[in-house]
This record gives C-alpha cells, structure tokens and sequence, in this order.
C-alpha cells in the first residue's frame, strides 16, 4: 500500500486494555508495508482534533480503539468536509475497543491482522453516516453506529453500564441494564415522524441505527446496511412494563425482537422526534445528547466517506423464529 496512515491509538480503549495491542499493530503494518504516522490520544476529544487537522496530509484515517474514538475521528473527518468540498480521507478502523460495534456493522474483521490487512489491501465501500441535530448539540453532531432515545431505558443502560468500570464489553452493558430496572418508569407521549408520516405512541426505548448491533450483544437492527443510505428503527410501540422489557430483552441477543407486536422497525433517510412535555435521554455513539430533551433530528449522510472493509458485507442476521411478544 502506498498510501500513508495517520494512525489515531487509543491507548484507554477497551478500559485501558489497548496499549497492548500497539506493538501487534506497528509490526502488522511493517510487514505489510503500510507507511504510518502515529498519533496517539490523550484526553477526550482529541481523536476528533487529530483526525480534523490531518486530513489534508493523509489520504487515509486509520483509528485502533472503539466506537468512541472512531466518532471522535468520524466528527473530525466529517468537519474537515465541510470546508473543503465533499473531499475526504478514506477511514478505517482497527477494533480494540470494548463493544466494536460500528466496526462489526461495517463488515471490520476483529481479528487485528485481518484488520490491517484490508488496509493493504485497499479495499473499501461507501459508508453513510448519521447526523443528529438537537440537546447539547444544537449545530448538529455525526454518528457511525447509532442512538438510543428513551424518556429513559436504552440510554440509561448505556449511562449506567459506563459507571462499571471493573467489567467490560457486553457484561458492563448487562450490569446498566440490571441497574436501570431497578429505577426505570414508564415514559410520556411522544411524537415521531418519519417517511412522510408522523405517529404518537407512548415508547420506553427508541433505537437509530447506521449499524446493526449496540452493547456488544444487542442486534436492535439486525438487518441495517451501513452503504443504502437510510437509517434503521427500532421503537417499542408502547410503555412496557418491567416483565416485557426482559422478554425484549432476550430477543436483542438474536434480532427476533423485530417481529414482536410491541416493537415497530422501520427504515428511513430521516427522523424527527418530539416530547411535548420534555424528558428525552439520548446518547450517539454512547456520547450524551441531553438529558431532558424536547425536540431531537436525525438524519442519514449517504456515502459520507469511504471506509476499509472485506469485499460486501456480512449477511443479514438470520433472524427465523417469530418469537411471542
């Protein structure tokens, strides 16, 4: 590959379990000729800077870390876009975070040799990418995998399994949903509208995917295609009651969650949501949105920019088993 990297480390992704994987990565890269330039974060945040500022000095993007630091570098690149005409670097991520699941949805081998490989390989697809205007970002801010929305559940679990700091990957994200139960009520009505129609219902968990999979276990859209340039629901129709909410909850481990009567999935470019008497939570990416929202948009980027990933994708989750409600 003659292209160069700027490669963007993480040495915390993955709850500090990264910066082992640094010497695997630099001798990957070595053997496979990739000429690299390594950047390596510091604080939150700064995977967005670096990844901004050397856009127009490396044809390639490369981040080793997890969903946060590859929004991090997304919203960088994505900036960089604004100001320079649609042109971008291409993106590519080597997964050592904790879920990696944008990575996973994207069709990026976890295997981090694999992973490099296809960068030597230059094999790359379109990637679409999600913007939500709303909260603590009234300009706007971009999204790789999705968003959770609820006047609670799903992004409470997520707040709350980010509190477990001694546990990792889907087990911290099993542990917010525990936590959440304890607490959780109902929500208020809301109104949402989406391919020309607009529906009130009064949901507990409302989640927008680009990818397909959230908390490392959880396929909330086990059928969503990161390049058809639309975004995938997946809203629960009513309040739940604590007894529905697990029975759902079993069904995210393998998708079937999409033929419940409780549950509603949809596909579209956009979505607009409204809580006349406020009390959205919504994280992107697993970043906080707002806390007591009103009003959230959200929109689909369609082939953004250009991501390293094996030829196609992998197949949709088979999901067979229509699964009682």
């Amino acid at each position: 590959m003659e292209k160069k990297v700027a490669l963007i480390f993480n040495p915390v992704a993955g709850k500090g379990h990264a910066e082992k994987y640094l010497p695997v990565i630099r001798k990957q890269f070595e053997s496979l000729g990739i000429i690299y330039e390594l950047f390596q974060t510091e604080r939150v945040g700064h995977a967005q800077e670096i990844a901004q500022q050397n856009c127009d000095k490396f044809p390639v993007i490369a981040v080793a870390g997890g969903d946060g630091t590859c929004n991090e570098a997304i919203n960088g690149i994505m900036a960089y876009r604004k100001t320079s005409g649609g042109k971008c670097p291409d993106f590519a991520v080597i997964p050592v975070g904790r879920g990696n699941d944008f990575s996973y949805g994207a069709g990026v081998p976890k295997d981090i040799g694999e992973a490099c490989r296809i960068i030597a390989d230059n094999t790359t697809r379109a990637l679409d990418v999600g913007r939500i205007t709303g909260g603590f970002y009234p300009e706007g801010k971009y999204f790789a995998n999705g968003i959770g929305i609820g006047i609670g559940f799903d992004t409470v679990v997520g707040l709350n399994a980010a509190k477990h700091t001694n546990l990792h990957g889907a087990m911290s994200y099993l542990a917010g949903v525990v936590d959440t139960f304890k607490v959780f009520n109902n929500s208020s009505k809301s109104i949402i509208s989406y391919n020309g129609k607009t529906e009130e219902y009064e949901f507990t968990q409302i989640s927008i995917l680009n990818g397909r999979r959230m908390g490392g276990l959880f396929y909330m859209a086990p059928e969503s295609d990161i390049s058809d340039g639309k975004l995938d629901l997946c809203m629960t129709v009513q309040a739940l009651t604590r007894l529905q909410m697990i029975r759902l909850l079993f069904k995210y481990f393998r998708g079937s969650q999409i033929y419940s009567p409780l549950m509603k999935t949809a596909r579209s470019f956009s979505y607009e949501i409204t809580a006349p008497n406020g009390g959205l939570v919504c994280h992107a990416d697993g970043e906080t949105v707002c806390t007591d929202g009103t009003h959230l948009f959200i929109e689909c980027v369609p082939s953004a920019l250009r991501i390293f990933t094996k030829p196609g994708l992998p197949s949709p989750l088979a999901v067979t088993a229509k699964a009682d409600a």
